[in-house]
Protein backbone atom coordinates (compact mmCIF):
# COMPACT_ATOMS: atom_id res chain seq x y z
CA UNK A 1 0.00 0.00 0.00
CA UNK A 2 1.40 3.87 -0.42
CA UNK A 3 2.32 4.87 2.74
CA UNK A 4 0.78 7.70 2.68
CA UNK A 5 -2.73 5.99 2.93
CA UNK A 6 -1.95 3.57 5.37
CA UNK A 7 -3.52 5.51 8.38
CA UNK A 8 -6.20 6.01 6.17
CA UNK A 9 -6.63 2.64 5.46
CA UNK A 10 -6.61 1.37 8.76
CA UNK A 11 -9.06 3.00 9.61
CA UNK A 12 -11.45 2.22 6.75
CA UNK A 13 -10.53 -1.78 7.95
CA UNK A 14 -10.82 -0.41 10.93
CA UNK A 15 -14.82 0.54 10.63
CA UNK A 16 -15.71 -2.07 7.71
CA UNK A 17 -13.68 -5.14 9.60
CA UNK A 18 -13.24 -4.83 13.10
CA UNK A 19 -16.77 -5.76 14.16
CA UNK A 20 -17.10 -9.09 12.91
CA UNK A 21 -14.65 -11.90 14.59
CA UNK A 22 -15.15 -14.44 11.36
CA UNK A 23 -15.18 -13.04 7.93
CA UNK A 24 -15.31 -15.54 4.71
CA UNK A 25 -13.86 -14.29 1.67
CA UNK A 26 -15.47 -15.56 -1.70
CA UNK A 27 -14.50 -14.92 -5.09
CA UNK A 28 -17.12 -15.44 -8.22
CA UNK A 29 -14.09 -16.94 -10.16
CA UNK A 30 -10.87 -17.45 -10.04
CA UNK A 31 -8.36 -15.09 -10.53
CA UNK A 32 -11.01 -12.51 -8.92
CA UNK A 33 -8.33 -10.82 -6.43
CA UNK A 34 -10.04 -12.63 -3.33
CA UNK A 35 -6.36 -13.59 -1.94
CA UNK A 36 -5.21 -9.88 -3.05
CA UNK A 37 -8.30 -8.99 -0.74
CA UNK A 38 -7.38 -11.66 1.92
CA UNK A 39 -3.52 -10.51 1.98
CA UNK A 40 -4.08 -6.91 2.56
CA UNK A 41 -6.57 -7.68 5.56
CA UNK A 42 -3.79 -10.33 7.13
CA UNK A 43 -1.53 -7.18 6.88
CA UNK A 44 -3.54 -4.90 8.45
CA UNK A 45 -4.06 -7.27 11.47
CA UNK A 46 -0.62 -8.59 11.61
CA UNK A 47 0.09 -7.56 15.27
CA UNK A 48 -3.07 -9.45 16.63
CA UNK A 49 -3.51 -13.33 16.89
CA UNK A 50 -5.73 -13.86 13.65
CA UNK A 51 -6.59 -17.29 12.24
CA UNK A 52 -6.93 -18.85 8.40
CA UNK A 53 -8.17 -21.92 6.97
CA UNK A 54 -9.66 -22.31 3.74
CA UNK A 55 -12.40 -24.29 2.07
CA UNK A 56 -10.19 -26.59 -0.34
CA UNK A 57 -7.13 -25.34 -1.29
CA UNK A 58 -5.49 -21.67 -1.77
CA UNK A 59 -2.18 -20.35 -1.73
CA UNK A 60 -1.11 -22.48 -4.62
CA UNK A 61 1.80 -21.16 -6.48
CA UNK A 62 0.60 -22.11 -10.19
CA UNK A 63 -3.42 -21.97 -10.57
CA UNK A 64 -4.65 -25.18 -11.00
CA UNK A 65 -6.96 -24.52 -13.43
CA UNK A 66 -5.23 -21.68 -15.43
CA UNK A 67 -1.40 -23.11 -15.08
CA UNK A 68 -0.63 -19.09 -14.26
CA UNK A 69 1.59 -18.01 -11.24
CA UNK A 70 -0.95 -16.88 -8.50
CA UNK A 71 -0.89 -14.39 -5.64
CA UNK A 72 0.49 -15.80 -2.39
CA UNK A 73 -0.97 -16.29 0.96
CA UNK A 74 1.32 -14.16 3.41
CA UNK A 75 1.43 -14.77 7.06
CA UNK A 76 3.27 -13.25 10.01
CA UNK A 77 4.10 -14.47 13.54
CA UNK A 78 1.97 -15.40 15.71
CA UNK A 79 -0.47 -16.13 12.75
CA UNK A 80 -2.56 -20.02 13.55
CA UNK A 81 -3.45 -21.80 9.96
CA UNK A 82 -5.15 -24.74 9.51
CA UNK A 83 -3.75 -26.55 6.49
CA UNK A 84 -3.13 -30.06 5.51
CA UNK A 85 -0.42 -32.26 6.52
CA UNK A 86 0.86 -32.53 2.23
CA UNK A 87 0.77 -28.31 2.29
CA UNK A 88 2.91 -27.87 5.06
CA UNK A 89 6.36 -28.41 3.06
CA UNK A 90 4.77 -25.55 0.74
CA UNK A 91 4.81 -23.20 3.70
CA UNK A 92 7.86 -21.32 3.63
CA UNK A 93 8.09 -19.33 6.98
CA UNK A 94 8.95 -21.35 10.33
CA UNK A 95 6.53 -22.71 12.42
CA UNK A 96 4.97 -24.73 15.09
CA UNK A 97 2.74 -27.81 15.40
CA UNK A 98 0.32 -26.66 17.75
CA UNK A 99 -2.07 -29.62 17.39
CA UNK A 100 -3.32 -32.73 14.74
CA UNK A 101 -7.72 -32.35 14.36
CA UNK A 102 -8.08 -35.98 13.25
CA UNK A 103 -10.09 -34.22 10.00
CA UNK A 104 -8.90 -36.02 6.65
CA UNK A 105 -8.86 -34.76 3.32
CA UNK A 106 -7.43 -35.45 0.05
CA UNK A 107 -4.34 -33.70 1.12
CA UNK A 108 -3.64 -35.56 4.32
CA UNK A 109 -4.75 -34.12 8.24
CA UNK A 110 -5.61 -30.84 9.15
CA UNK A 111 -3.27 -29.84 11.26
CA UNK A 112 -3.00 -26.88 13.14
CA UNK A 113 0.21 -24.92 13.44
CA UNK A 114 1.11 -21.60 14.04
CA UNK A 115 3.78 -19.20 11.94
CA UNK A 116 7.04 -17.89 13.80
CA UNK A 117 8.18 -15.83 10.98
CA UNK A 118 6.78 -14.25 8.45
CA UNK A 119 6.32 -16.42 4.92
CA UNK A 120 4.36 -17.48 2.37
CA UNK A 121 1.61 -20.37 2.87
CA UNK A 122 -0.28 -23.07 1.20
CA UNK A 123 -3.39 -23.47 2.66
CA UNK A 124 -6.47 -26.34 2.11
CA UNK A 125 -8.55 -26.99 4.70
CA UNK A 126 -11.63 -28.98 5.51
CA UNK A 127 -14.03 -29.78 2.96
CA UNK A 128 -17.78 -29.18 4.99
CA UNK A 129 -19.56 -27.05 7.06
CA UNK A 130 -19.18 -29.61 9.96
CA UNK A 131 -15.63 -29.59 9.83
CA UNK A 132 -14.73 -26.19 9.42
CA UNK A 133 -17.10 -25.47 12.44
CA UNK A 134 -14.75 -27.67 14.60
CA UNK A 135 -11.75 -25.98 13.08
CA UNK A 136 -13.14 -22.76 13.71
CA UNK A 137 -13.79 -23.67 17.83
CA UNK A 138 -10.30 -25.06 18.38
CA UNK A 139 -9.28 -21.59 16.96
CA UNK A 140 -11.14 -20.19 19.38
CA UNK A 141 -9.05 -21.36 22.07
CA UNK A 142 -5.51 -19.86 21.49
CA UNK A 143 -7.54 -16.49 21.92
CA UNK A 144 -7.53 -14.97 17.95
CA UNK A 145 -8.81 -11.33 17.08
CA UNK A 146 -9.74 -12.36 13.88
CA UNK A 147 -10.67 -15.43 11.94
CA UNK A 148 -10.57 -15.80 7.92
CA UNK A 149 -11.98 -18.53 5.67
CA UNK A 150 -10.73 -18.32 1.92
CA UNK A 151 -13.28 -20.13 -0.02
CA UNK A 152 -14.78 -19.83 -3.81
CA UNK A 153 -18.32 -19.00 -4.63
CA UNK A 154 -19.56 -22.66 -5.56
CA UNK A 155 -18.08 -23.13 -1.64
CA UNK A 156 -20.47 -20.37 -0.71
CA UNK A 157 -21.47 -22.40 2.28
CA UNK A 158 -18.35 -20.82 4.12
CA UNK A 159 -20.61 -17.64 3.94
CA UNK A 160 -23.46 -19.86 6.31
CA UNK A 161 -24.37 -17.51 9.64
CA UNK A 162 -22.90 -20.96 11.41
CA UNK A 163 -19.47 -20.60 10.06
CA UNK A 164 -18.86 -16.31 9.26
CA UNK A 165 -20.29 -13.25 11.12
CA UNK A 166 -19.41 -11.60 7.88
CA UNK A 167 -18.61 -11.68 4.22
CA UNK A 168 -16.62 -10.19 1.68
CA UNK A 169 -17.23 -10.74 -2.07
CA UNK A 170 -14.37 -10.89 -5.30
CA UNK A 171 -15.38 -10.72 -8.60
CA UNK A 172 -13.90 -9.84 -11.82
CA UNK A 173 -13.13 -10.01 -15.62
CA UNK A 174 -11.98 -13.49 -15.07
CA UNK A 175 -15.69 -14.37 -14.43
CA UNK A 176 -16.59 -13.91 -18.57
CA UNK A 177 -15.23 -11.63 -21.15
CA UNK A 178 -18.66 -9.92 -20.93
CA UNK A 179 -18.53 -7.15 -18.68
CA UNK A 180 -22.36 -6.50 -18.79
CA UNK A 181 -22.54 -10.42 -17.65
CA UNK A 182 -20.03 -9.70 -15.07
CA UNK A 183 -22.04 -7.28 -13.46
CA UNK A 184 -25.35 -8.69 -14.04
CA UNK A 185 -24.09 -11.90 -12.12
CA UNK A 186 -22.42 -10.75 -9.57
CA UNK A 187 -25.85 -8.25 -8.60
CA UNK A 188 -27.65 -11.63 -9.01
CA UNK A 189 -25.41 -13.41 -6.89
CA UNK A 190 -25.48 -10.35 -4.30
CA UNK A 191 -29.27 -10.37 -3.84
CA UNK A 192 -28.86 -14.21 -3.15
CA UNK A 193 -26.88 -13.43 -0.28
CA UNK A 194 -28.27 -10.66 0.93
CA UNK A 195 -31.88 -11.79 0.87
CA UNK A 196 -34.26 -10.29 3.68
CA UNK A 197 -35.01 -11.78 6.84
CA UNK A 198 -38.25 -13.24 8.12
CA UNK A 199 -40.22 -11.48 10.54
CA UNK A 200 -40.21 -12.18 14.68
CA UNK A 201 -42.91 -14.08 14.38
CA UNK A 202 -41.65 -16.65 11.30
CA UNK A 203 -38.13 -16.84 12.93
CA UNK A 204 -39.90 -17.88 16.09
CA UNK A 205 -41.71 -20.30 14.54
CA UNK A 206 -39.23 -21.68 12.43
CA UNK A 207 -35.76 -20.89 13.62
CA UNK A 208 -35.67 -24.73 15.21
CA UNK A 209 -37.58 -26.22 12.60
CA UNK A 210 -35.64 -29.49 10.90
CA UNK A 211 -38.72 -30.64 8.66
CA UNK A 212 -40.06 -29.37 5.61
CA UNK A 213 -43.20 -27.19 6.30
CA UNK A 214 -46.15 -25.57 4.70
CA UNK A 215 -48.17 -22.63 6.46
CA UNK A 216 -51.26 -20.64 5.07
CA UNK A 217 -51.52 -16.97 6.25
CA UNK A 218 -52.55 -17.82 10.05
CA UNK A 219 -49.73 -19.97 10.35
CA UNK A 220 -51.03 -23.31 10.28
CA UNK A 221 -48.45 -25.77 9.77
CA UNK A 222 -48.59 -28.81 7.79
CA UNK A 223 -45.61 -31.13 8.04
CA UNK A 224 -43.77 -33.10 5.08
CA UNK A 225 -42.37 -36.06 6.36
CA UNK A 226 -39.49 -36.82 3.71
CA UNK A 227 -35.86 -38.54 4.71
CA UNK A 228 -34.59 -36.77 1.66
CA UNK A 229 -35.72 -33.83 -0.32
CA UNK A 230 -33.34 -34.98 -2.72
CA UNK A 231 -34.93 -36.54 -5.59
CA UNK A 232 -38.27 -36.27 -4.13
CA UNK A 233 -38.77 -32.84 -4.95
CA UNK A 234 -42.48 -33.59 -6.57
CA UNK A 235 -43.62 -34.93 -3.39
CA UNK A 236 -44.12 -31.47 -2.26
CA UNK A 237 -46.57 -30.18 -5.43
CA UNK A 238 -49.51 -31.77 -3.23
CA UNK A 239 -48.67 -29.73 -0.22
CA UNK A 240 -49.13 -26.62 -2.25
CA UNK A 241 -52.60 -25.15 -2.89
CA UNK A 242 -54.27 -21.73 -3.16
CA UNK A 243 -54.21 -21.59 0.73
CA UNK A 244 -50.19 -21.78 1.00
CA UNK A 245 -48.20 -18.76 1.98
CA UNK A 246 -44.87 -19.86 3.58
CA UNK A 247 -43.15 -23.04 2.47
CA UNK A 248 -39.66 -23.55 4.79
CA UNK A 249 -37.12 -25.93 3.94
CA UNK A 250 -34.45 -26.87 6.51
CA UNK A 251 -32.29 -27.98 3.31
CA UNK A 252 -31.84 -26.60 0.12
CA UNK A 253 -33.57 -24.98 -2.44
CA UNK A 254 -32.97 -26.30 -5.95
CA UNK A 255 -33.60 -26.40 -9.57
CA UNK A 256 -36.03 -29.39 -9.61
CA UNK A 257 -37.94 -28.13 -6.07
CA UNK A 258 -38.09 -24.14 -7.96
CA UNK A 259 -39.44 -26.33 -11.17
CA UNK A 260 -42.46 -27.42 -8.60
CA UNK A 261 -43.65 -24.09 -7.84
CA UNK A 262 -43.26 -22.94 -11.21
CA UNK A 263 -45.85 -25.73 -12.49
CA UNK A 264 -47.80 -24.38 -9.56
CA UNK A 265 -47.90 -20.54 -10.25
CA UNK A 266 -51.59 -20.47 -11.65
CA UNK A 267 -52.94 -22.12 -8.19
CA UNK A 268 -50.16 -20.64 -5.80
CA UNK A 269 -51.99 -16.88 -4.95
CA UNK A 270 -48.68 -15.52 -3.54
CA UNK A 271 -46.18 -17.61 -1.97
CA UNK A 272 -42.74 -17.04 0.07
CA UNK A 273 -40.10 -19.95 -0.07
CA UNK A 274 -38.48 -19.53 3.50
CA UNK A 275 -34.19 -20.99 4.03
CA UNK A 276 -32.20 -21.17 6.49
CA UNK A 277 -29.62 -18.82 5.01
CA UNK A 278 -28.43 -17.85 1.23
CA UNK A 279 -25.76 -20.62 1.13
CA UNK A 280 -28.87 -23.04 1.20
CA UNK A 281 -29.40 -21.52 -2.57
CA UNK A 282 -28.36 -24.24 -5.13
CA UNK A 283 -30.61 -23.24 -8.01
CA UNK A 284 -28.74 -22.03 -11.09
CA UNK A 285 -29.72 -18.18 -11.42
CA UNK A 286 -31.56 -18.98 -14.52
CA UNK A 287 -34.27 -21.05 -12.20
CA UNK A 288 -34.28 -17.90 -9.59
CA UNK A 289 -35.01 -15.45 -12.24
CA UNK A 290 -38.13 -17.01 -13.45
CA UNK A 291 -38.71 -17.89 -9.94
CA UNK A 292 -39.18 -13.83 -9.41
CA UNK A 293 -42.02 -13.71 -12.57
CA UNK A 294 -44.22 -16.24 -10.40
CA UNK A 295 -44.31 -13.81 -8.04
CA UNK A 296 -42.95 -16.12 -5.26
CA UNK A 297 -40.64 -14.32 -2.75
CA UNK A 298 -37.53 -15.56 -1.15
CA UNK A 299 -36.66 -14.95 2.65
CA UNK A 300 -34.07 -16.38 5.20
CA UNK A 301 -33.77 -16.93 9.01
CA UNK A 302 -30.65 -15.91 9.30
CA UNK A 303 -28.91 -12.85 7.06
CA UNK A 304 -25.38 -13.23 5.82
CA UNK A 305 -23.49 -9.68 6.33
CA UNK A 306 -21.40 -9.16 2.94
CA UNK A 307 -19.35 -5.90 3.85
CA UNK A 308 -18.39 -4.85 0.83
CA UNK A 309 -17.35 -5.84 -3.01
CA UNK A 310 -14.00 -6.12 -4.62
CA UNK A 311 -13.02 -6.03 -8.11
CA UNK A 312 -10.32 -7.30 -10.31
CA UNK A 313 -10.90 -5.62 -14.09
CA UNK A 314 -7.94 -7.34 -15.38
CA UNK A 315 -8.08 -11.09 -16.54
CA UNK A 316 -5.46 -13.61 -16.31
CA UNK A 317 -6.06 -15.21 -19.84
CA UNK A 318 -5.05 -12.06 -20.94
CA UNK A 319 -8.03 -9.61 -21.43
CA UNK A 320 -9.13 -6.81 -19.36
CA UNK A 321 -12.27 -4.22 -19.05
CA UNK A 322 -12.46 -0.54 -18.93
CA UNK A 323 -11.79 0.11 -14.98
CA UNK A 324 -13.64 3.60 -15.06
CA UNK A 325 -16.62 1.46 -17.23
CA UNK A 326 -16.66 -2.02 -14.96
CA UNK A 327 -16.59 0.30 -11.43
CA UNK A 328 -19.32 2.50 -12.69
CA UNK A 329 -21.64 -0.29 -14.12
CA UNK A 330 -21.09 -2.33 -10.98
CA UNK A 331 -21.72 0.95 -8.48
CA UNK A 332 -25.30 1.43 -10.63
CA UNK A 333 -26.30 -2.39 -9.55
CA UNK A 334 -24.74 -2.47 -6.45
CA UNK A 335 -25.48 -0.64 -3.15
CA UNK A 336 -22.01 -1.39 -1.21
CA UNK A 337 -18.77 -0.12 -1.32
CA UNK A 338 -17.18 -1.09 -4.25
CA UNK A 339 -13.36 -1.45 -4.41
CA UNK A 340 -10.27 -2.17 -7.55
CA UNK A 341 -8.24 -4.77 -5.45
CA UNK A 342 -5.30 -3.65 -7.95
CA UNK A 343 -4.95 -0.02 -6.95
CA UNK A 344 -4.03 1.24 -3.66
CA UNK A 345 -5.88 4.37 -4.19
CA UNK A 346 -9.00 2.80 -4.46
CA UNK A 347 -9.16 1.66 -0.92
CA UNK A 348 -9.75 5.39 -0.09
CA UNK A 349 -13.03 5.47 -1.60
CA UNK A 350 -14.75 3.21 1.07
CA UNK A 351 -15.10 6.05 3.35
CA UNK A 352 -16.95 8.29 0.92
Amino acid sequence: MLQENEKTISNILKKYIDPYHTISIIGTAKNAGKTTVLNQIIKEYKNQIIALSSIGLDGEKIDNITFRLKPRIEVYPQTIIATANDCLKECYFAFKILEKTSIRTPLGEIIIIEALTKGLALIAGPSTINSMMNIIDKFKKYNVTKILIDGALFRKSIASFKIADAAILSTGASYSRNVDKVVEDTTLILEELMLKTVDDKLYTLLEKEKELIVMDKIYNKTIIKLDTLLNNEKKVKKYLTKNSKYLYLPGALSNKLIQVVINKRFELKELTIIVKDATHIIADTLYLEKLKLTNTKLLVINKINVLFLTYNPHSSKGYEFDNDEFKQKLKQKIKLPIINVLKDVEWILWVN
